[in-house]
């Protein structure tokens, strides 16, 4: 299966169905990075912002969500399983969600959250907006790739809608993110040691790992965004968000459930298995999965050090090189999954 045979969910209108095909994004998307600084129209569409109405994009996650319970209930590979089913719904305040149920009666719904790097905008703060002020005519086809094949099925997170919302880390999916925290060379203040995620996938899969380990590591458990989250949402909504973690029991679960395992290295001991997340920017990743050079996280470098030493942690601070790397190891990733998913 080739990439030109997977589903991008990036539509030429707000509310349409039709798709661009990867040349006609190309050529489109190009002129538009091309001409960024006189903001032409720009051609892209978010597939999970509210305004899209991108109706499609939300039920291909519930057919693979619907097709994941009725294994995982059929197969019986977790004896306690508790089968949930999931439906699609347009809410007037949040777009399109998932509503999850569960003995017929709806017990959360659920956002996406895309994690293949924001599109490049003409406030220029985020990470392919730095790469671009370095880049070659080239690395402008090489974005829209990256872009058009990161709005596939695979580059999304899940989340519980009250995890979306609220103040501050309230809303987790903004706590995970933030804009370059650099001005000339320079960091701003303190305001961005709240969102040291950067929209990394890796890092949030760490804080998900740090959720299910968190007997075994407390003092990371602590440090990190999510628990933050947690402290400040004490009642329903940590009730739901606990809720929708429990329901995969582990981290090894949620990985397996999910289709994450290109994201992490798995050590085996005592014949039990565990995972731990890949880090993106150090890697050495290859489309030919026998070569591939997956370096785990080094978790004291985040929790510790990110809030001393920004710019050694910060990924709006590394080079065009290493930023290159990041992002064809994303591309690589979410490609793979995608094509996992689809398949299911």
């Amino acid at each position: 299966m080739g990439n030109n045979d997977l589903q991008t969910y990036i539509l030429k209108e707000k509310g349409k169905k039709e798709r661009y095909s990867l040349d006609e994004w190309k050529k489109s998307y190009g002129q538009y990075l091309r001409a960024l600084k006189v903001l032409p129209q720009n051609p892209y569409n978010d597939p999970d912002a509210k305004e899209t109405k991108n109706q499609w994009f939300y039920d291909g996650l519930k057919d693979f969500l619907n097709a994941r319970e009725q294994e995982y209930y059929m197969k019986k590979r977790d004896a306690e399983w508790e089968k949930w089913t999931y439906s699609t719904r347009r809410d007037e305040k949040l777009g399109y969600v998932l509503d999850v149920s569960c003995n017929d009666k709806i017990i959360m719904s659920l956002k996406s959250d895309q994690f293949g790097f924001s599109a490049p905008r003409p406030e220029k703060d985020h990470p392919y907006d730095i790469y671009l002020e370095t880049c070659s005519e080239e690395d402008i086809d090489r974005i829209s790739e990256w872009i058009y094949y990161s709005r596939t099925i695979g580059g999304s997170f899940l989340w519980p809608t009250n995890m979306m919302k609220g103040s501050h880390y309230a809303n987790y999916n903004t706590a995970r993110g933030g804009s370059n925290p650099f001005e000339n060379g320079k960091y701003k203040g303190r305001q961005y040691n709240n969102y040291p995620i950067e929209d990394r996938v890796d890092l949030t899969l760490l804080e998900i790992f740090l959720y299910y380990h968190k007997e075994e590591y407390p003092d990371k458990w602590k440090k990190t965004i999510l628990n933050k989250w947690f402290k400040k949402n004490e009642g329903a909504n940590k009730k739901i968000a606990n809720q929708w973690f429990g329901h995969f029991g582990s981290f090894e679960k949620y990985v397996d459930f999910f289709c994450f395992n290109d994201f992490v290295h798995e050590d085996k001991n005592n014949n039990e298995k565990k995972y731990e997340p890949i880090d993106i920017v150090k890697s050495n990743l290859n489309k030919s999965k026998k070569k591939d050079n997956k370096v785990t996280i080094d978790e004291d470098y985040y929790y510790y050090n990110s809030r001393k030493n920004r710019s050694d942690f910060s990924i709006y601070d590394k080079g065009h090189k290493d930023m290159e790397t990041m992002f064809n190891n994303v591309n690589i990733l979410i490609t793979r999954r995608t094509k996992t998913m689809e398949k299911k």
